[in-house]
């Protein structure tokens, strides 16, 4: 198996890697590339990212580069920055070779001991992530058989994979979400070793397995992920809100709405559609019984201020907007009408209904200005008091009711809007 270095050489931030790997082996230091980079230009795919390991210690890389931030010495770590093109700069994570000692709080070693480069392919996760390639001989340096694996499309742990997932507890996700981003099988052995400590993903602050799911989502076959989730157990901790994931029976239906749901939209958007649909399991409405549920999961995410707010809106307002009328296209009107839209047609394509929206869409549109938006009201606040309405709530159940009127095409103009006002403040006597 051999890597292709035209792969490398095609990112913008290549020139910086190589200024930085340059300068260590001029002094006498080792420097490879090390982890993602290396598997994913094997596996033929252009890396993301950059990471370096090499065999000068922390204080020895701060004296080579100018410009350096320590964002974990204590591990090894230094962040170099160099000048890239258009005046960007590349920030590339420059790691000493090292040994790790105990993980007492499953996430961080409580010690480590600078080593070579075989010892700290050992503390690696995965075979196919302790690979090295030497920029100088363009070579792949490989103490795991990170290369046969590649081939055969394992997911192995490095060593023994109890110690592994002992020392972070992630890594049980990462191994879940490696198999559906890359389309390989998790070995037996490393995927036994899920199953045994499954409950010890507990300890995982939110925010990383948030990170984790995030990723999953975007993977090549997520479908695949979420299967291995519930079938190791990680699924009942990860999402303890759901009694429903003690069936198998929700992934039919996640399968079902997968290629529905946007790869690129937001964490909590996908997540809120995979919600509705595992709901179903119960056969009732996800957006009536479910909602309760759906929200208690989203208590266990980092998830952003507004997103939750948007979603919030979404699940107040699921049932109003399932009647198509006049104040559904008020709905779809806010700025998360879209995103309800899009979870609520999802639904409906999983009931075989697919022109379920359509006509109501249309309506939207032939609605709509040259913004995009619906129409501009014909009347303000102003407008009703001038008409001797006090301030109050009133103005604005007498602005919606008239703003429906003129949608459904009872008014026509701004006169009309007028005389529908003074017409329902006779009526009722205001």
């Amino acid at each position: 198996m051999k890597l292709n270095p035209e792969l490398l050489k095609s990112q913008k931030s290549w020139p910086a890697v190589m200024y930085v790997c340059q300068e260590l082996q001029s002094r006498g230091h080792l420097a490879y590339l090390a982890g993602g980079a290396v598997r994913d230009a094997l596996l033929g795919k252009r890396p993301k990212d950059f990471d370096i390991a090499t065999s000068a210690r922390p204080h020895e890389v701060e004296q080579i580069f100018q410009n350096t931030v320590a964002v974990g010495k204590a591990f090894g770590v230094i962040v170099v920055i160099v000048d890239g093109p258009n005046d960007a700069r590349v920030s590339l994570e420059v790691t000493t070779f090292r040994s790790d000692g105990d993980y007492k709080d499953g996430r961080r070693p409580d010690s480590i001991e600078y080593s070579t480069p075989e010892k700290d392919s050992e503390r690696r996760d995965f075979t196919i992530n302790a690979l090295f390639y030497d920029t100088k001989t363009e070579k792949v340096i490989d103490f795991q058989e990170g290369l046969q694996d590649l081939l055969t499309h394992t997911i192995r742990a490095v060593g023994d994979p109890v110690l592994r997932f002992g020392e972070d507890k992630l890594r049980m996700l990462r191994a879940v979400r490696f198999a559906g981003q890359l389309g390989f099988k998790i070995e037996d052995t490393t995927l036994a070793a899920v199953k045994k400590l499954h409950h010890e993903i507990n300890v995982v602050s939110p925010e990383r397995v948030t990170d984790e799911l995030s990723k999953i989502w975007q993977s090549q076959d997520a479908l695949y992920s979420f299967m291995l989730i519930q079938q190791t157990g990680l699924a009942h901790h990860i999402f303890r809100g759901f009694s429903f994931l003690k069936s198998e029976k929700w992934l039919k239906f996640y399968q079902l709405g997968l290629d529905q749901i946007a790869r690129d939209a937001e964490f909590g958007w996908r997540w809120l559609a995979f919600c509705e649909m595992a709901t179903r399991v119960k056969e009732k409405s996800a957006w009536s019984a479910g909602a309760a549920e759906i929200l208690k999961v989203f208590s266990n995410f980092k998830l952003s201020r507004d997103l939750l707010a948007s979603i919030d809106f979404s699940l107040r307002n699921y049932s109003d907007f399932e009647k198509r009328d006049t104040e559904a296209l008020l709905l779809l009107d806010h700025r998360n009408g879209p995103a309800l839209l899009q979870v609520a047609s999802l639904e409906r394509k999983l009931l075989g209904q697919v022109e379920y929206y359509e006509n109501f869409v249309n309506r939207y549109r032939e609605l709509s200005g040259t913004n995009g938006f619906l129409q501009t009201a014909f009347l303000n606040g102003r407008d009703i008091e001038t008409l001797g309405v006090g301030k109050g709530p009133i103005v604005g159940e007498l602005l919606k009711g008239v703003y429906k009127a003129q949608l459904e095409g009872v008014v026509a103009d701004r006169e009309a809007a007028l005389e529908w006002v003074r017409a329902e403040l006779h009526r009722h006597a205001l």
